[in-house]
């Protein structure tokens, strides 16, 4: 039976029941994928009951419109990974996503294109970042509770 998740005043309920959430944070694209499984057993013995990760744009779209989410960049089967070890999941898709992570994870060759202003409104960074959000939900889309997944949120 799949997991439902819902917000309920000031309260999450998961499977009709209030629950707390107790997440930790693991970036599937800083960590190998044979590493996933343990990492979350740990998680789990920490007490957690949700992973939280950052999305990469820079990783999935090392080149203007070729995208990769394949091996350690395979957000999909980290999802599916966590959910087997009993893990929920908030996908935190950016664009920016750290300020220790090179130009924020945002991809070098924004930088190369004319009239863009990035990290705002601009009609061509939207455009770009759009296209990013289209190829990584995709990915993540099939994973969210109410299809029957473990992805609880997603945050920008």
């Amino acid at each position: 039976m799949a997991m439902t998740f819902e917000i309920k005043g000031n309260q999450f309920i998961k499977d009709g029941e209030p629950i707390k959430i107790m997440s930790g944070a693991v970036h599937y694209f800083r960590n190998l994928p044979d590493t996933w499984r343990d990492i979350f057993k740990k998680l789990r013995a920490l007490g957690c009951n949700c992973v939280e990760t950052y999305c990469a744009w820079n990783m999935h779209e090392k080149q203007p419109g070729i995208f990769d989410f394949s091996g350690m960049l395979d957000i999909a089967e980290f999802l599916s990974v966590a959910n087997e070890e009993g893990l929920m999941a908030i996908v935190r898709p950016g664009p920016y996503i750290c300020s220790e992570w090179e130009f924020g994870g945002l991809p070098w060759w924004l930088q190369t294109e004319e009239d863009i202003e990035i990290r705002c409104s601009n009609e061509k960074y939207i455009k770009y970042f759009d296209r990013y959000l289209d190829k990584l939900f995709d990915e993540v889309r099939p994973h969210l509770s109410i299809n029957g997944g473990n992805v609880i949120m997603l945050q920008c």
